[in-house]
């Protein structure tokens, strides 16, 4: 046990030394640094989901989420950079996410990944309303198979307030659901999204297409504003 402390201990100041040289990247160029850092930590909690504790998320100095895919156990991602409202969110395995106030629109490092999400007449959370839902359309591109521009329609939802049990504590969220469908290929899938009165996505569960599971994420540490 003592080994482990004093192992983290040296994994965070290696960490605080790489947040001093690492500038801002797009998805697929992560500063390498930066990359072995973290995998530096992975060594400690990897594959044991209870080991990921609040003494962790508070000691690592850099906003962090919960990262889970279908099945698998709960890992940890943090922040790699912030430009405007998009932010780059990295794992231990090099798997890399954009997110845009907090809905996933670009990732790297998966089987099939989303290259991107155009969106026309999106609205805020909070012009959505019990009574009000907003239909838009949305634009998914993929990789492989190389797939351009899916028109996918989606209704989007209000559903209410609820306490949610994080791991840094519990919070009363607002519950959003995303109906998402494209009749031609048969995709129907609901994506769900916690959300602070301040418009924050504390927690989702996001679909990226039919041939990936679902990705939920829980942030534990916001990132500054």
């Amino acid at each position: 046990m003592i080994y482990l402390i004093n192992k983290m201990k040296e994994i965070l100041k290696l960490l605080i030394l790489v947040s001093c040289i690492v500038s801002c990247a797009s998805l697929t160029n992560i500063a390498p640094g930066y990359i072995e850092a973290f995998k530096s930590i992975k060594v400690i909690y990897a594959g044991y989901e209870d080991t990921i504790s609040k003494d962790t998320i508070e000691q690592i100095p850099y906003a962090s989420a919960l990262l889970k895919i279908g099945k698998g156990p709960k890992g940890l991602i943090i922040l790699e950079s912030k430009v405007n409202d998009t932010e780059t969110w990295v794992s231990a395995d090099n798997v890399f996410f954009n997110l845009k106030n907090g809905k996933i629109i670009a990732t790297a490092g998966l089987p099939n990944n989303l290259v991107g999400i155009s969106e026309i007449s999106n609205p805020n959370w909070n012009e959505i309303d019990l009574n009000n839902d907003a239909n838009v359309y949305s634009y998914y591109s993929y990789d492989y198979p190389a797939l351009n521009n899916l028109r996918l329609k989606v209704i989007k939802k209000k559903v209410g307030e609820q306490k949610v049990d994080l791991l840094m504590g519990e919070k009363t969220l607002i519950l959003y659901e995303e109906e998402v469908s494209n009749e031609y290929l048969g995709w129907n899938f609901k994506n769900q999204y916690w959300v602070d009165k301040s418009g924050f996505i504390w927690k989702s569960k996001q679909y990226l297409s039919t041939k990936l599971p679902i990705i939920e994420i829980e942030v534990t540490k916001k990132p500054a504003l």
